[in-house]
Parts: structure tokens; C-alpha cells; sequence
């Protein structure tokens, strides 16, 4: 401390561990995974110390909570856990004395085995190139409006990405996704406007809320085999999107809401068979989009989820269909056919909300009665 007192962290992480973990036992003695709970508490809990200087992390900490060290205004250096999984990016908001080590336009903080372990910003916010040291393992949201920032290679061993890390990069036109990355945060290359070519992670587990929404060229994307969701307003305003591609073997099971909003040069898109879900509104404004099969598990059509697809014209889908909403598809003109692969019973035993194909004004109906005899 600046008074040259020396206070052992982990001794104070025990203390403070010790204490969390006897509360919880006697308020919550059934909570799973207690000794991490204690350990992401005590952690949080250095916030407004401002006579802290150093701190160094021991390797059993995994998770740093909000605003952990927030304010601390005389915090100078810190060591990160080599196991940190967990951390929010606002940490260490009021910590203006914390030192960082330099590699390229980067700001870094140091974990035990490596001065380059958490990306916490660039140099300046003018830097038309960014290279990742290659032991970075984390990273906060570093590039918001870096208007000239026009590529981005993340670093190899980077797990997660941080929300809006790249949010409004005016001029950013290519980004490669290190193959080490699960998960991402909202927003990530929202409002990128000049985005065209993106390689994702091949361990990519979902594209988060607005991950792309905004990027107004980017034409083409192969989804990665793993991405199980593909969220809300995802691909929202993406208006050049025309190719979309999927793995054989892809385990997609859900698009959210609006993820698709007003992808208008969108003309053809063929899900994976395993989707089992389409939320409202999932296609609202393609209005290019001419047919569409909807996958074979899928047994509701949402709200909404055909909106405004003026030309579309051909649905084909299973008997495994059970309901239909009111609005599923307001604003389809030009819809001609439901090639319904069922027999023409189970057809009209489908809920359907009251006029649902009022705006279908040619609607015919196909049906395959020997798909049920089968």
C-alpha cells in the first residue's frame, strides 16, 4: 500500500472465500458449485480501494466479477489468474495509474506466464491494423470506433470475445476468427458497414444478438458446424446477404427473432434438417426471398416469422406441423403454394390463427397422402 504495508492476497482471497462459503452454507447449503460462487464473490470485492497499488491473482481464481476493481485510483499493477474464465470488461473502470505492457498497437495485462494475456485496448483509436500477440487469451471490448481499422485477425487461443468489441468499424473489411473461439458478445461487428469477408471459429457455438446487424456488404457466410443458435436481430439490415451456408452435419436448431429482418437480396436460404424452431418475425422483410422448405422438426409458424416477403411464392413443409399463426404471413402477396407433405386430414387438424392466409389472396394448397400411408 503507499503507507508500505505488505498484505498477502492470498490470505485475504481465503479469508474472504472462507467467509462467503460458511454464509452460503447455512443460507444455501444445496447451491452447486460453491466453492466457484465464493471464490467470483471475494473477487468482487476490491471495488473504491484506493490505496491498493499491486495485486497479483492467485491461479485458483476463475471468475472477476463486475466492477471488481473499479475506482481503485492508485492501482498501478495487477497479475491475472492464468484460469480466468470469467471477467466483465468494466472491471477496472477509474483504474487510470494501471500500467500495461506494449505489443504492437496493443495494451496488455499480464498473467503469470505471459506479460500479453488480456487485450485491454489499443494505442489509439486511429490505427488502420491490429496484430494479436499470439499467447493472448482475453480481451475487452478494444476496438469500438476504430473508424480505420480495416482488418482483424484474432489472436489463436482467444476462447470469447467480448460485446460490441468491434462495434461501428466504419472501414473494417475483413475479419478472421481464431479457431479457439466459443462464444461471442452482442453486437460484435454491429454497424461494420464495410464488412465483406468473415471466417468464424469452427468451435463457434451460437451468433449472439446483432452479432452482424448492420453490415450492409456482407454478401456470403459459412455457418461453422457447431452453432446451435443463431440469435435475435442477428443478420438484421444485412441488405447485401444473398449466400448463406451450412455444414451437413450443422447443429442448428433455432433462428430468433428478426434474426433475418430485412435481408432483402436473401432470395434462397436451406436450413439444416435439425432446426426445430422458428421465432417471430425470423424472415420479416426478406422480400426477395422466392421459396423457402421449412425443416421437418419445425410444428409452429410464429408471428410474423414471413413478414413483408413480397415475392415469395413457394412454402413447402412437413406433417409434423401443428400451428400456424394469424400473422405468420401478413404481407405475402404473391404466396402460391403450400406443398403440405401430409395428407389432407391432418392438414385441417393444424391450428390455424384466425386469417392467416387473408393476405395470400392465390393460395393453393398441395398435399402428399402417401407421405402419412408411408
Amino acid at each position: 500500500t503507499r503507507t508500505g504495508n505488505v498484505i498477502l492476497l492470498r490470505d485475504l482471497f481465503a479469508s474472504a472465500i472462507e467467509k462467503v462459503s460458511g454464509i452460503m452454507e447455512e443460507k444455501n447449503p444445496n447451491l452447486e458449485n460453491k466453492e466457484a460462487v465464493a471464490e467470483a464473490i471475494g473477487v468482487g470485492a476490491f471495488a473504491g480501494c484506493k490505496n491498493l497499488i499491486h495485486i497479483e491473482l492467485p491461479n485458483s481464481v476463475l471468475t472477476i466479477g463486475k466492477a471488481a476493481f473499479q475506482n481503485c485510483t492508485a492501482l498501478q499493477d495487477i497479475v491475472l489468474s492464468d484460469n480466468l474464465q470469467f471477467y466483465n470488461i468494466d472491471m477496472f473502470n477509474g483504474c487510470d495509474m494501471l500500467r500495461y505492457n506494449v505489443y504492437d498497437n496493443g495494451l496488455y495485462l499480464p498473467s503469470s506466464n505471459t506479460p500479453y494475456y488480456l487485450l485491454a485496448k489499443t494505442t489509439n483509436n486511429n490505427i488502420s491494423s491490429f496484430k494479436f500477440h499470439p499467447d493472448t487469451r482475453h480481451m475487452e471490448d478494444a476496438f469500438i470506433d476504430h473508424d480505420n481499422l480495416t482488418s482483424i485477425e484474432f489472436a489463436p487461443y482467444l476462447i470469447y470475445i467480448p460485446a460490441y468489441a468491434c462495434r461501428d468499424c466504419e472501414n473494417l473489411t475483413t475479419v478472421i476468427m481464431g479457431n479457439a473461439v466459443i462464444l461471442v458478445g452482442e453486437g460484435l461487428f454491429m454497424n461494420c458497414e464495410q464488412l465483406k469477408d468473415v471466417t468464424l471459429s469452427h468451435k463457434l457455438t451460437e451468433l449472439s444478438q446483432h452479432m452482424f446487424a448492420g453490415c450492409v456488404l456482407l454478401t456470403k457466410l459459412d455457418i461453422p458446424i457447431e452453432v446451435t443458435d443463431i440469435n435475435e436481430f442477428a443478420f438484421s439490415g444485412c441488405t447485401k446477404l444473398s449466400t448463406m451456408t451450412f455444414d451437413k452435419n450443422s447443429k442448428l436448431t433455432r433462428v430468433g427473432r428478426y434474426a433475418f429482418k430485412d435481408c432483402v437480396f436473401l432470395k434462397t436460404l436451406v436450413l439444416p434438417d435439425d432446426v426445430i424452431r422458428l421465432e417471430e418475425g425470423a424472415f420479416s422483410g426478406c422480400v426477395n426471398l422466392t421459396n423457402f422448405t421449412i425443416p421437418h422438426m419445425v410444428s409452429a409458424l410464429p408471428s410474423k416469422v414471413f413478414e413483408n416477403c413480397g415475392f415469395l411464392s413457394v412454402i413447402k413443409m412437413s406433417s409434423n406441423m401443428h400451428s400456424i399463426d394469424s400473422n405468420a404471413f401478413e404481407g405475402c402477396l404473391l404466396l402460391a403454394f403450400i406443398h403440405y407433405n401430409g395428407s389432407e386430414v391432418n392438414w385441417n387438424h393444424i391450428k390455424f390463427g384466425n386469417g392467416w392466409r387473408d393476405d395470400c389472396p392465390l393460395l393453393q394448397i398441395t398435399y402428399d397422402e402417401t407421405e402419412d400411408l408411408q
